[in-house]
């Protein structure tokens, strides 16, 4: 046993090292390399928040780390989630390498691939634990496979709703991952070698995103963190559903999945407009505006980053001393929804309405 965490530590080390060599020959080397069509010039999207020109190319590191490892590495879970992964990195490329940034197209494109992907691989649909819910979906199984495959685009689009600021999306990803990693550790050793390579790859990333950034994830990035994301937390519930209860990860992820859905319903009943387009009115986007009228750009952006992260995972002590108590993570679960409603209510309050 106590080589094995030894191997793991030194696995961990050389694809963090590896990762990071990657990412710096990418960015010195960008124009030798014909990336520019990947620099992020464009200034004036609401979720611009940088003064200068900056590489979207994490997705690309990501991706070609994640395949190195599938080259070595003989499982049907890293089989199954690189595929899933790739999917989700060519849907989000259309957008970086310009080729249409139409969030309609992609959706489409997402919901159809995910939802052929479910379905080849058989992935399982996880209880809800909510009596009425579960009995309908023993009943149908396609409705599973099309719940399934919402909750796949809601994280998805979650994760690339909070990308845009320095070590927002990659910080979070690092917390869950820490999470299910200890998880884990004790039920599936599959998911957690898996587990241990993403945060490896996520913290060679954040290496160079934050405070300041010299790389962005881009769209293929923040796609392929929301869809490993989705499938470890979907295949750790259902490893772990004896001992576990599944709101125990709907509070795990209960930010980046109540950024959409609330957003969605905000867009189109109080704002009237389309929900499938950007604005700057999301919760960390708010906060991103307390700060700006106190430090300069760069400083504000890093700031948001980390304030958010930091209330995230104050909010997730609790589940250390109840991660088996249903009752309570049902209630749990309910009160980080009103926390979120609250704390979005008095930051728009307090900076739109002035």
């Amino acid at each position: 046993m106590l080589n094995s965490i030894y191997i793991i530590i030194l696995y961990f080390f050389i694809v963090l090292f590896f990762g990071i060599s990657l990412n710096f020959l990418l960015i010195k080397n960008y124009k030798v390399l014909n990336l520019s069509i990947f620099l992020d010039s464009d200034f004036k999207k609401p979720q611009a928040f940088h003064e200068d020109k900056i590489l979207r190319v994490g997705g690309i590191s990501f991706y070609i780390i994640f395949s190195i490892i599938i080259f070595f590495i003989s499982s049907q879970i890293f089989y199954d989630l690189f595929f899933l992964a790739s999917a989700c990195f060519f849907v989000g490329l259309i957008d970086d390498i310009k080729f249409s940034n139409s969030p309609k197209l992609r959706l489409i494109l997402l919901f159809f691939l995910i939802n052929f992907l479910i379905i080849i691989f058989n992935i399982e649909t996880p209880q809800f634990q909510i009596f009425y819910i579960d009995i309908i979906l023993s009943e149908s199984k396609w409705l599973k496979f099309f719940l399934l495959s919402i909750c796949f685009l809601i994280i998805i689009n979650g994760s690339n709703f909070i990308d845009g600021y320095n070590g927002l999306l990659l910080g979070q990803f690092s917390i869950i991952l820490i999470i299910l990693n200890f998880i884990n550790y004790y039920f599936n050793s599959e998911l957690f070698f898996l587990g241990v390579s993403f945060l490896s790859i996520n913290l060679s990333l954040l290496f160079f995103n934050f405070p300041k950034a010299r790389l962005f994830l881009g769209d293929s990035g923040s796609y392929l963190i929301g869809g490993t994301l989705s499938y470890l937390l979907i295949k750790t519930s259902a490893s772990t559903k004896l001992f576990i209860p599944p709101f125990f990860f709907g509070c795990l992820i209960y930010y980046i999945a109540f950024e959409v859905i609330f957003s969605f319903f905000r867009k189109i009943i109080i704002e009237k407009k389309n929900p499938f387009y950007p604005d700057s009115n999301h919760l960390h986007m708010l906060l991103f505006k307390y700060f700006k009228k106190k430090n300069i750009l760069i400083k504000a952006n890093y700031k948001t980053g980390l304030s958010v992260n930091l209330i995230y995972l104050i909010s997730l002590f609790p589940l250390i001393f109840f991660y088996q108590n249903l009752f309570f993570l049902k209630i749990y679960f309910f009160l980080l929804l009103l926390f979120y409603l609250i704390l979005y209510s008095v930051m728009r309050y307090m900076f739109l309405k002035k």
